[in-house]
Order: C-alpha cells, then structure tokens, then sequence
C-alpha cells in the first residue's frame, strides 16, 4: 500500500459491526501497523451493519465528505462488495485502493479485474480444525491452547495463480 500511493495515503475503513472484536482488531492491527509511516493517514471508520448496500451508500458519503480518500479498507466481505459497486463506477475509479479481508467471489474478480489491490484472506479450514482440537482437549480435562495462530494469505493479482492452488 505504501508503494502504491507513493507513502501518502488518506485511508477509510468500512465495517461491518462496531460491536464486533474480531473486526475492531482487524482496523487496530491495520493502524498500528501505518504507524510507522507518517504520511499514511486514517481519515475514518464507518459502520455497514454486515450490509453490502450501505456499504456502498457509506462509500458514496464518504467521497463526497472526504475527496482526499484515495484508500479504502472492507473489513468484511459485504463491506468490501459494496466499496468496488461505488469505486468501479466512477470514471477515475484507478485512483483509488481497494484493500479487504476474505475471498468473496466479489472480491477475488475485483482482485483479478484490477480494482482491488488486496484481499487478506484467513485460513478457515485450519481454524476449524484447530477449534475442534482445543474443544476436544477441554472436553477430556486436558488444558487447552488459549492462541492458536492460523495461516492467511494476501492475494494480489500476482499472487493469484498461487492462491488458487491454496
């Protein structure tokens, strides 16, 4: 992203519920991160309510409100759909970047159209797997694991031929 937008970014994220931890990390971890580069700029948060519609109504507001945006971030895949209905619809839709979370179908045609920069995508089977192992443990008395780290794969278009075989 950095490279990207040349170190000067003014970055909106769109999130699907104001009260949900997993999401509320997922922007802390993107802003600590930015962090440690000064001309790259969280201009706003904003909530879709899990909504691909007013996600897209967000992004139009936000546009208007805010034209120095030139990122947006979808930290849900709803969130992320409706960013590219808004952003692919304007005539300079290239000057923006798009970055979400998941592999909707949306965005992995978003990712390989080239409206979209990236997509953080989580490793759910492994999730599962080990989620069912530390409730097994648990179940039988054994103490269990409080952090278990998964995989996740950032798709890119040259990334892509890989993540297809992931």
């Amino acid at each position: 992203l950095r490279e990207a937008t040349g170190g000067r970014a003014n970055i909106a994220f769109i999130s699907g519920l104001e009260e949900q931890n997993a999401q509320n990390q997922k922007i802390q971890g993107f802003r600590d991160g930015l962090a440690q580069w000064p001309g790259m700029e969280v201009i706003c948060v904003e909530y879709s309510q899990m909504d691909s519609v007013q996600a897209a109504q967000t992004t139009q507001t936000l546009l208007k409100a805010y034209p120095e945006i030139n990122v947006f971030v979808g930290i849900t895949a709803p969130d992320l759909e409706g960013i590219i209905k808004t952003i692919e619809q304007r005539l300079n839709h290239d000057a923006y970047h798009l970055i979400g979370f998941d592999d909707s179908t949306t965005t992995i045609s978003g990712i390989r159209g080239g409206v979209v920069m990236a997509a953080i995508v989580e490793e759910p089977f492994t999730m599962g797997q080990q989620a069912m192992l530390q409730l097994k443990l648990s179940m039988e008395g054994t103490s269990v694991t409080r952090w278990t780290q998964t995989d996740l794969f950032v798709v890119q278009k040259d990334t892509l031929a890989e993540y297809d075989k992931w």
